[in-house]
This record gives C-alpha cells, structure tokens and sequence, in this order.
C-alpha cells in the first residue's frame, strides 16, 4: 500500500474511532443552595441521593416576613406636641377657632375642631400648613352651633407627629 493509500485510510479509522468512545458515567452534581440579601431567610434542602441514575432534588427556600408596622390611629397616638388655641369666638350661632402648634414646621397635617356641650359633640376638620417657626390651623368653623357653653378642644395630626389642646371653655351666642 501506497502512502497515498495509507493516509485517507488512517483519517477513516481516526474519525471513526472517535465515534466509538463510550461516554463517561453520569454524576449527580452537589446540592445546590439558596441564597438571598433579605434577612431573615430559612433554606432547607431534601437529602441528597447517591444514585447515578436519579435527577438532583430541588432546592426550596422559604421566605419569612414580618408584617408591616403600622401607623397607630389617633385613640391610640401619643401626644409628642403641644396644640395651642389662639382664639375661639361663638357669635350669632358661628363658632370660629384659631389654632397653632408652636415649634413644629411642617405641611400636610390636618387639625380637627371638636366641641361638647350639652347635646350631641360636633367637629370640623382643616389642613395645616408651615410658617417661618410653628405650624398654623386653617380656620376651623362650625356653623350652627347652640347657643351656650361650649367644651372646645383642636388635635393636630400628621404621619410624623400626634398633639391635642387642653380644652377651653367657650360661650357661643345667638
């Protein structure tokens, strides 16, 4: 046999031998495990098999969480500022209150006018807003109001802070 022979009959049996190579044993990998940045996370992993011929069980991680706080209602806030009414005059069945809270700047709140006397509580609500050193009351006002001696108080109220005045007596006339 020729070289020339020789060298496409040893390619054949080159490329051919390649095809005959039996695969190696599969392995089973490693357990896998989880891992996350939000704490607190629990991971937990079913044993893993020694068995060539079994698929890896899966890894599962639960997640706890807590829930979220929450913002108490105004029953239950403590009172973290001082309320201050400036003014409150009852005339001809109107009854007008100015209110401020000294030392706190702030928008977004709302204060709330609230009045017992002898028959059933009213109330008002307005927003508040900031000035150069306190936070002002809208004008609260309530119209049609009994004449009489009336119990008046005004709370102020924001996502950050919780206040009520100490209440006031005020006469409201016809």
């Amino acid at each position: 046999m020729s070289m020339r022979q020789a060298l496409p009959a040893a390619a054949l049996v080159l490329c051919c031998a390649g095809c005959a190579v039996t695969p190696p044993a599969t392995t089973t990998p490693p357990p896998s495990t989880a891992v996350t940045s939000a704490p607190p996370v629990t991971t937990s992993a079913p044993p893993a098999t020694t068995s060539t011929n079994a698929p890896p069980l899966p890894t599962t991680a639960t997640t706890s969480t807590s829930a979220p706080p929450t913002t108490p209602t105004q029953a239950t806030r403590r009172s973290d500022i001082d309320v201050t009414i400036v003014r409150a005059t009852g005339t001809g069945g109107k009854l007008q209150v100015a209110a401020m809270v000294a030392g706190l700047v702030e928008n977004g709140g709302v204060c709330t006018l609230t009045i017992t006397g002898d028959g059933p509580s009213l109330s008002a609500e307005s927003a508040a807003f900031a000035d150069a050193q306190s936070t002002m009351c809208d004008p609260l006002v309530i119209d049609a109001v009994p004449a009489g001696t009336w119990s008046v108080s005004v709370t102020y109220a924001s996502d950050k802070h919780y206040g009520e005045s100490p209440a006031t007596e005020t006469e409201v006339t016809e």
